[in-house]
């Protein structure tokens, strides 16, 4: 199959005939099924993957028990109470940032871990009983907890 002469400063695929322009357009598609196909199984480990950094017990019985809600204010270390069979929390901070411990010591205003507003924390490691929150200094913010087992 000759696609242009030496001669020709474009090629001439008028010349080509059906069948080759046929051949070229399934070639050209098995290729890019190919590249999208290496393209998707180089990518899945990250799509794939979990964006916690902890892996919470997924069973597709857990059900939702108990909610609460509290008032966080600067300096002041607040705790909730968790129900005996809670297994796991989800926190959500509005309308601002709410410090969180759970190693039995008091957060404080510039210490523990920050839970940003609006965005849905997982815990389900520890004891639920022993997290503790406050905010920083002159704010105060809602923590809201749904607790499921």
């Amino acid at each position: 199959m000759t696609l242009f002469r030496h001669d020709d400063p474009v090629p001439d695929f008028d010349r080509v005939s059906r069948e080759d322009q046929q051949t070229i357009l399934v070639g050209s598609l098995v290729f890019l099924i190919v590249v999208v196909a290496l393209l998707g199984l180089l990518l899945w480990p990250f799509a794939a993957s979990s964006q916690t950094l902890i892996t919470c017990p997924s069973s597709s019985r857990m059900a939702a028990i108990s909610y609460a809600s509290a008032s966080i204010t600067s300096n002041a270390s607040t705790s909730l109470t968790v129900p005996t069979n809670a297994l796991v929390a989800v926190l959500i901070a509005t309308p601002n940032i709410v410090n969180m411990r759970d190693d039995l010591v008091a957060p404080a205003a510039n210490s523990g871990m920050p839970i940003v507003p609006g965005v849905p924390v997982p815990i389900c490691v520890g004891s639920l009983s022993s997290i503790q929150f406050t905010t920083f200094t002159g704010s105060t913010s809602t923590i809201h907890v749904m607790f499921y087992r």
